[in-house]
C-alpha cells in the first residue's frame, strides 16, 4: 500500500489482483449471511481461484520439476491471501498518507 501511495507509477495491474481476490472473497462470505445467491458467488470466487492456483502449480511443476508440487497450491494461497489482506489493511491504516514522500511514520 505504501509503495502505491509513494510511487503510483510503479504499480502494475497484477499487483491489484490479490487484494481484489481477498475483497471479493470477503464480500461473498458476507453475502452468504444475507442472501442465498451469496453461496453461488462464494463458489464462483473460490472455484476460480482454485482452478487458477492448480493450473499455475501444474505449470510450475512442468517447468521446474514436480519435487514440490504438493506444496505449491498451499504456498500460492498463503502468498496471495497474505498480500491481499496486507494491502487491504494498509489501505485502511494509511488512508490519509496519499502523496506522503517523507517516509516518517506518525505516532499512533
Amino acid at each position: 500500500m505504501r509503495v502505491l501511495q509513494k510511487h503510483p507509477k510503479q504499480m502494475s495491474i497484477r499487483q491489484f489482483i490479490p487484494p481484489a481476490f481477498v475483497f471479493s472473497l470477503l464480500i461473498s462470505v458476507l453475502l452468504t449471511l444475507v442472501t442465498p445467491w451469496g453461496w453461488w458467488l462464494l463458489l464462483l470466487v473460490a472455484g476460480s481461484y482454485l482452478l487458477a492456483n492448480l493450473t499455475a502449480s501444474i505449470l510450475t511443476g512442468v517447468i521446474r520439476g514436480y519435487k514440490h508440487f504438493l506444496l505449491l497450491p498451499f504456498t500460492f494461497l498463503i502468498i496471495h491471501l497474505s498480500y491481499g489482506f496486507g494491502f487491504l489493511a494498509g489501505l485502511i491504516k494509511f488512508w490519509n498518507r496519499w502523496g506522503d514522500k517523507t517516509g516518517k511514520v506518525p505516532l499512533l
